[in-house]
């Protein structure tokens, strides 16, 4: 019903995991620069999959990613993936329990 009243085609998914893959691009193109990205890939445990293969395309040309001639990407970039980060110093020494 939404495609239909965004005059979009019909999907052509013919199974759930066709249909979530859907899903997650649509949510993707539409939700580019609202932030939304990353908790999608946080809560559907894709982190490592997803930022993994873009980190290998970005080193193996990054012309294509806006560095200039000449520069490439740090050895690091693209390899800590943690999906929480610890509790800054200042934050941790507030409390005895921590």
């Amino acid at each position: 019903m939404v495609r239909s009243r965004a005059k979009l085609a019909p999907t052509t998914a013919s199974s759930q995991a066709d249909m979530r893959k859907a899903i997650y691009q649509e949510r993707r193109v539409e939700l580019a620069f609202e932030n939304k990205r990353w908790f999608d890939l946080v809560r559907t445990d894709r982190v490592q999959e997803v930022i993994t293969a873009y980190g290998q395309r970005v080193k193996s040309n990054p012309k294509a990613y806006y560095f200039p001639d000449g520069a490439v990407p740090p050895n690091n970039a693209f390899t800590v993936l943690d999906i929480y980060y610890g509790l800054p110093a200042v934050e941790s020494a507030l409390t005895p329990y921590f």
